[in-house]
């Protein structure tokens, strides 16, 4: 997992059965909750997450999603190919049960943006690692709705996350904004926060920034608690 994600502790214990049940599998797909402020369910995906230790697995980029590795020989490219498919077919048929997405709705929850101020600070450093050209645009676009939103809210942060919710929907349905595809006929929606979200984030709070010496202090409280 990367730092803004939490696997949701429901899941853990029918995540932890995937290596039994499927042995001759070796990547798996959880799903994903992308969250914008505290609660706005703003995207859901799957990604590969979980995976066997083993030779041709690897992680590229910023770890976006795990795949397996490139292999050049034409030779081992076609007995990889055999082996992913003949391995899945002898899950299918020898597994009890059927691995579905569905049963873990709250695998794994992302958190794109919780605070208004952090968030402006990240897109700003996110853009400009951008290349020239489409991807730096598309930053742009959000950054330019970003500072009108954190203009008209006064810091009210509630208020700021309602008006930017108005550039995701926007942003629903188009092919140059991968990242940003909402589901197919639904909207952003609002998560009960007690009820739904990891139990690690149900008292973060709600406010423009956070800062370091917050962190530090929330990690000495879950210290204490352990």
């Amino acid at each position: 997992l990367q730092a803004n994600e939490i696997l949701h502790e429901d899941s853990l214990e029918a995540i932890s059965t995937f290596p039994r049940r499927f042995p001759n599998r070796i990547l798996f797909s959880l799903p994903f909750h992308n969250v914008l402020g505290n609660d706005l369910l703003w995207l859901c995906q799957a990604r590969n997450r979980f995976f066997r230790r083993c030779e041709g697995v690897c992680v590229t980029g910023d770890g976006y999603d795990v795949g397996f590795c490139r292999i050049e020989s034409p030779i081992h490219r076609r007995l990889f190919r055999m082996r992913r498919k003949w391995s899945s077919l002898i899950d299918r048929i020898g597994s009890s049960e059927t691995y579905d997405r569905a049963v873990f709705p709250s695998a794994v929850f992302r958190y794109r943006a919780l605070f208004p101020g952090n968030y402006l600070s990240k897109i700003e450093v996110r853009r400009n690692m951008a290349r020239e050209g489409h991807y730096r645009a598309l930053w742009d676009e959000e950054i330019e709705a970003a500072k009108l939103a954190a203009g008209q809210s006064g810091e009210d942060p509630g208020l700021f996350w309602s008006l930017m919710a108005s550039f995701f929907e926007r942003c629903a349905g188009r092919d140059d904004v991968s990242d940003l595809r909402l589901p197919a006929s639904r909207g952003l929606r609002r998560l009960g926060v007690k009820e739904v979200q990891p139990a690690i984030m149900r008292d973060i709070g709600e406010g423009w920034f956070f800062d370091f010496d917050q962190s530090l202090e929330r990690l000495s409280r879950a210290d204490s608690r352990i």
